[in-house]
């Protein structure tokens, strides 16, 4: 019932009693998808849940660099550069500052980075690796962020902590991640790693997609079928509210489609870990700060 975008709009048509009016229909589809994505991402539905996977990469550091303070470019000798290498970072000799790679001649074996050199050397050693990763794009980032959990388990740390480690550039097993956001790419998240992985690293996780707008008419509803008619209230409701100006049965639909999401809510309760309000005497807890409840994760005991 109710399993594609066609089949949730028809059903609000039919039950307002608009179905000659094709006009409603985009204000219609609209209300549609807006409950659709509320109802989505009102809870980490475990239905919705993906794996995610990064394989992180080893350094780059065969071969040695030149170049000169004040320039942007260095001159490989025995390396192999390719085109992918732009966009990743390079430490160079003694110099502990990042540089962006901006450009790569694969032929000439030849860097151009940002910003301009500190240090003049010849036959340094160096290494070039991705400073960040990609998420998958339908990624939407979880809330709160320190239950993002990572296999091999890592903490998360902040942009500032971050910025701290950098400092002092080093190489090793992961142990912390963090999010940044690159000037190439600016509104799309991505994974940094520290230390940075001195050897290759599959990283899974679980995540909750972004859901893209239904648009077709064939666009399946991936909420299971006893919860469907949620959207079909919340749709209503909306109608009823915004098109028809009826606030009476907008206020009834709207009820409706509380009642279902909460039931929704509540059978799902057992895939839950939100924070919960226990009093402060639950299951032999002292009280030790005052008389109010206290907020603990839920923890399963078998």
């Amino acid at each position: 019932m109710y399993s594609t975008f066609q089949s949730c709009y028809q059903e609000v048509l039919n039950r307002t009693r608009s179905l000659p009016q094709q006009s409603y229909l985009s204000p219609l589809k609209n209300a549609v998808n807006a409950v659709y994505q509320e109802l989505c991402s009102w809870r980490e539905w475990p239905f919705l849940q993906k794996t995610g996977r990064l394989t992180l990469v080893a350094p780059v550091n065969s071969g040695t660099l030149s170049g000169t303070a004040g320039g942007n470019q260095l001159s490989g000798t025995g390396t192999a550069f390719t085109l992918d290498m732009v966009g990743w970072y390079l430490r160079y000799g003694a110099d502990n500052a990042l540089y962006e790679i901006t450009g790569v001649d694969p032929v000439g074996q030849v860097l151009t980075v940002s910003p301009s050199l500190s240090l003049t050397g010849v036959a340094l050693d160096y290494s070039v690796f991705p400073f960040s990763y990609q998420l998958p794009s339908d990624f939407r980032m979880p809330e709160p962020i320190t239950a993002f959990q990572l296999s091999p388990k890592m903490r998360f740390v902040g942009t500032r902590e971050l910025q701290s480690d950098l400092i002092n550039t080093r190489f090793g097993n992961p142990d912390r991640w963090s999010i940044a956001y690159r000037s190439s790419a600016p509104q799309t998240p991505q994974m940094v790693f520290f230390p940075f992985p001195s050897q290759p690293i599959v990283v899974q996780f679980l995540y909750l997609p972004q859901l893209p707008d239904l648009q077709g008419n064939s666009d399946p509803i991936l909420i299971p079928s006893n919860y469907r008619r949620a959207i079909i209230e919340g749709a209503m409701a909306i109608f009823y509210r915004d098109v028809l100006d009826d606030p009476a049965r907008a206020q009834i639909s709207k009820a409706e489609y509380i009642q279902i999401r909460n039931q929704m809510c509540t059978d799902y309760g057992l895939w839950d870990d939100q924070p919960q309000l226990r009093p402060a005497s639950f299951r032999g807890l002292q009280r030790r700060f005052g008389t109010d409840a206290v907020i603990e994760r839920m923890v399963w005991r078998v």
